[in-house]
């Protein structure tokens, strides 16, 4: 599961899947600023086929 989130990740991004590790988060890759978060958010529940809760959202600090 975490390949296919780091996949969605770069692919969203535009960025090489190889440098994005298990704590890589919103604001360590320039790409990744407060408006691409809200879209990866999107991205990754069109995906995944699911809706995330807003607390959960909120939590999210890294890829893992």
């Amino acid at each position: 599961m975490k390949d296919k989130i780091r996949k969605t990740i770069a692919k969203f991004l535009s960025v090489d899947e190889k440098i994005i590790r298990d704590e890589t988060g919103p604001g360590d890759l320039a790409k990744w600023d407060s408006l691409a978060h809200q879209g990866l958010i999107l991205e990754l529940e069109n995906v995944f086929k699911l809706k995330l809760e807003i607390d959960d959202v909120l939590e999210m600090e890294s890829l893992e």
